[in-house]
């Protein structure tokens, strides 16, 4: 970083209670997924926030609340991106066994919706401590 205005030292967290935890790059649509998990036992300050990428300057653009339902996903531990269907995954640590689940994203409102209304995969012995996901065929 050539000065203190580049990305990380000009880019703070929705709110002073929530610290990254996660995060993917859609590369196709320029927008960076944030996974913001709490820092104590603040449940509402686990979010997902979009940020725009612009890669020619580089700089972030203002920065749109994704996702908000702590209920759903709380303590994003992992993202993964299939750029070939467009869903995104997140792994969330809402207890000791992890879950993950599934979405879709809108490139225009800059908004994670949930596919079905349970977790993509639900909580169990495999799914303990998720950092990191891939997706492949």
């Amino acid at each position: 970083y050539a000065t203190a205005a580049d990305c990380l030292a000009a880019q703070a967290a929705p709110v002073t209670t929530s610290l990254p935890s996660s995060m993917v790059y859609l590369s196709d649509v320029g927008d960076l997924l944030v996974g913001y998990g709490s820092a104590g036992a603040t449940a509402s300050s686990n979010q997902i926030w979009s940020y725009p990428i612009n890669e020619t300057t580089p700089s972030f653009g203002t920065g749109t609340a994704a996702w908000t339902n702590f209920n759903v996903v709380n303590g994003p531990s992992a993202m993964a991106y299939d750029s070939t269907t467009g869903y995104i995954y997140v792994a969330s640590a809402q207890s000791a066994l992890n879950n993950i689940e599934k979405f879709t994203y809108s490139s225009a409102t800059k908004v994670l919706t949930r596919v079905g209304t349970t977790a993509y995969i639900p909580p169990s012995i495999y799914t303990r401590c998720i950092s990191g996901m891939v997706v492949g065929y």
